[in-house]
């Protein structure tokens, strides 16, 4: 099998307890990428409903209101987490196929060696996208604890935690495939990305769980 020939992946069609039994398994996918993608979406729903739950007993159905942004944003959001699900094993995937590539000859040797190289850098970008969308779902969930109706506030709390542990998690992936990266110049620049969201991440936490007032 060619790295274009790889088998389609569908994890996110998956009962949650086929998920987790799959993760269990001795298979590499799905793994922590995908578990950190799904924790973010997880994230965003809870915010989602915090908003909506909010929406509904003020009665306030407004496009214009910050609650309604908030949900729609978060709604996105969940989104894309779950589509990461799927795009971090086939990353992955798309990597295993490369190392699997002929290279008997000079031009499949070549050939190989370029494909690895891309693949290595999806397996850091890919990881480094759900990183991001985590990070915004993080916000989100701040924003819900401090705008959502406080008979929910805990909701809004395991958001917050759930998205900074998707960010946290999916940065460390970023971290460790980076170590397999030859090109010096990605490397530093995305080690620096990293390093940056990681200070942010624990900032925003900190801020949104002190509002929690528990």
């Amino acid at each position: 099998m060619t790295i274009g020939e790889k088998e389609e992946v569908m994890i996110v069609d998956k009962s949650v307890s086929e998920f987790v039994q799959d993760t269990a398994s001795e298979s590499p996918v799905p793994g922590g990428g995908s578990a950190s993608a799904l924790a973010g979406a997880l994230a965003a729903a809870l915010s989602a409903m915090v908003a909506q739950l909010t929406i509904t007993k003020k009665n306030d159905e407004d496009p214009k209101s910050s609650l309604v942004h908030l949900k729609d944003a978060a709604d996105a959001l969940r989104t894309e987490l779950i589509q990461g699900v799927d795009r971090d094993t086939a990353a992955y995937q798309n990597f295993l196929c490369a190392l699997r590539l002929p290279k008997t000859t000079p031009l499949e040797q070549e050939k190989r060696k370029s494909e690895i190289a891309l693949a290595k850098k999806e397996i850091c970008q890919v990881p480094f996208s759900i990183a991001e969308n985590a990070f915004d779902v993080l916000k989100l969930a701040g924003r819900a604890v401090i705008e959502g109706r406080k008979d929910v506030v805990t909701d809004s709390a395991v958001a917050v935690l759930l998205a900074k542990a998707a960010a946290r998690g999916a940065l460390y992936n970023v971290k460790f495939n980076l170590s397999a990266v030859t090109d010096e110049a990605y490397v530093t620049q995305l080690l620096d990305e990293v390093t940056k969201m990681e200070r942010t991440v624990e900032e925003e936490e900190k801020t949104a769980l002190a509002a929690v007032g528990l």
